[in-house]
């Protein structure tokens, strides 16, 4: 039977998230259970920025290409071992863990100047990089 401390140790994960635009590392603690939009708006409010326009993005690895994470899905679909994982494998034996893990919190929204008119003319269009590009 797991212990209280156990359970509470299971539901929370405490990720490095990277502040894409502040060019710095902080960490937070959130729920692995509860829907990724509330842990974006979580971070939103801690940095003081609108959350609409920010999302959480877990960057290329190894083969794997980087992965918007969808607002809809709890953040215990991504298989993120945070800090408190790690810790936990060193006490139980298991191999020393590699850099913790981290996720970014980036705009999901960039201007791109797109060529019209024969390329004597531009128009800048804003592109939802969360969305594939048909």
């Amino acid at each position: 039977r797991c212990s209280p401390c156990c359970r509470a140790m299971n539901e929370t994960i405490t990720l490095r998230i990277r502040l894409v635009e502040k060019k710095v590392f902080k960490k937070f603690t959130l729920y692995t259970k509860r829907p990724v939009s509330e842990a974006r708006t979580f971070i939103s409010n801690e940095i003081g920025v609108d959350a609409s326009q920010y999302g959480l993005f877990l960057p290329p690895r190894d083969e794997h290409a980087g992965v918007w994470f969808r607002d809809d899905y709890p953040l215990d679909f991504y298989g993120l071992m945070g800090e408190n994982e790690k810790e936990m494998s060193m006490i139980g034996g298991g191999d020393s863990p590699s850099t913790v893990e981290y996720v970014e919190f980036k705009k999901k929204y960039r201007p791109v100047k797109v060529s019209i008119s024969g390329g004597t003319q531009f128009k800048t269009v804003v592109v939802d990089d969360t969305k594939p590009v048909c």
